[in-house]
């Protein structure tokens, strides 16, 4: 072997040897970093992008959420769908909870702090079990008592108030292993209402509102040119509309929620009422959507039923302007269509959604759905008469004057010499 090709050889050993020591020394450093970050996390290595299930188990209820065909549900409430954000929420703050503080305490104590087993008798915690697949849990994490704040009685809060959760004691069974850690977990209940999806009617710029009862209509309020809702329909001369309450049932369903919900059985429907007086609430909205909710009658505790109902007859196109050019004729066409398109695709979604499914609304929102026309007025008030002033007195002459009484001497003045 020539000298010049062996000290190539050589080089590239060399070389070699490098890289690999570099390659190595890499791969220690990125794993003791990852092993640096599960030290300080709760739950090292937890499978959240995994999850299929999560239990969240307390001493008196058990809330169980499943993911089926790509989509959460609460399992207690007929598969209803679940709050995704709250959900996931949940359990990306599992995955990077850190610490905080480690605590000290044997099993005896667990009790005071709230982190007993659920099916203990006293001292019980809040149990969360993930499962990815099979019937054992992948991870589990039981939430205590929450830690409150101690009020600072020298320096007390402007806006007044005590201590208030700032933390809460938690417990990784599988370490065993009980910390302090910042989050509250407020939000996590064994109620499983809590956890529906609670995306509901949002019915925008509303033009008309429809009362009916069956078939026929009731009363009707329309919003000519964007203005205030007015009453339709003859009016008695002693009465008037009360526009407070008209206001009020004609955005009835700005803002409106539920409290639960129930499957859409013949049964449930006759348990609800919907059969004893079929009566219904409509509104209609610019854009071509007309929202029907079928009412039942009020639970005992208030909330009423509702079964909702949405069509959609897509609005006339826009009139074209004076002398419109071509390229804008193309620009109003496409906005027009593209508008068409996005209606008819939120259409599907709330079909969906609403199918199927009796709605408990709770009364502080439902209150203005179910009105009769006799609701919306209120007797004429009595004209005020006014009262004539009285008559200002006639002005009188003043006294005439008097002539001064004659001057009396009584001691006259000694007479000249």
């Amino acid at each position: 072997m020539k000298k010049g090709t062996f000290l190539i050889l050589l080089l590239l050993c060399v070389l070699a040897g490098i890289a690999g020591w570099q390659i190595k020394n890499r791969s220690q450093t990125t794993w003791q970093e990852g092993i640096a970050i599960s030290q300080a996390r709760v739950f090292p290595h937890l499978p959240i992008n995994d999850i299929t299930k999560v239990l969240v188990k307390s001493r008196n209820e058990t809330v169980t959420l499943a993911k089926e065909k790509d989509k959460w549900v609460v399992a207690n409430c007929d598969d209803y769908p679940a709050d995704f954000t709250k959900l996931s929420s949940l359990l990306r703050t599992l995955d990077q909870l850190e610490p905080g503080q480690t605590i000290d305490v044997g099993k005896d104590d667990l009790g005071r702090l709230e982190l007993n087993p659920p099916d203990w008798t006293s001292g019980t915690g809040t149990l969360i079990q993930l499962y990815t697949t099979g019937t054992e849990p992948a991870a589990e994490a039981r939430l205590g008592k929450q830690n409150l704040s101690t009020p600072d009685e020298a320096n007390p809060s402007p806006w007044g108030g005590g201590s208030y959760p700032n933390g809460r004691y938690i417990e990784n069974p599988a370490q065993g292993t009980v910390y302090l850690v910042k989050e509250t977990f407020s939000n996590v209940t064994d109620n499983p209402t809590d956890w529906l999806d609670k995306e509901f009617v949002r019915a925008e710029k509303i033009d008309r509102v429809t009362g009916l009862e069956g078939t026929s209509v009731a009363w009707e309020l329309a919003k000519p040119n964007g203005g205030a809702f007015t009453l339709q329909g003859e009016i008695p001369a002693d009465m008037e509309p009360d526009t407070t309450k008209t206001t009020s049932v004609g955005g009835a369903l700005s803002y409106p929620t539920f409290a639960k919900v129930a499957k859409q059985t013949a049964e449930a429907e006759k348990s609800y009422g919907f059969t004893t007086k079929p009566h219904s609430y409509s509104a209609h909205t610019e854009s071509g959507f007309t929202y029907t909710l079928a009412i039942g009658q009020k639970t005992d505790k208030g909330d009423l039923p509702v079964e909702v109902t949405v069509v959609y007859d897509k609005p006339p196109m826009p009139p074209a302007p004076k002398d419109e050019k071509p390229e804008d004729k193309a620009k109003r066409e496409k906005a027009y269509n593209d508008q068409v398109a996005k209606d008819e695709a939120t259409l599907t979604t709330e079909q969906q959604r609403y199918a199927g499914w009796i709605y408990l609304m709770p009364g502080y929102s439902a209150n203005n759905l179910d009105v009769t026309r006799d609701d919306l007025l209120k007797k004429k008030e009595a004209p005020k008469t006014e009262t004539p002033a009285k008559a200002a007195p006639a002005p009188t002459a003043p006294p005439a004057p008097t002539a001064p009484a004659p001057m009396i001497m009584r001691n006259p003045p000694p007479a000249a010499k």
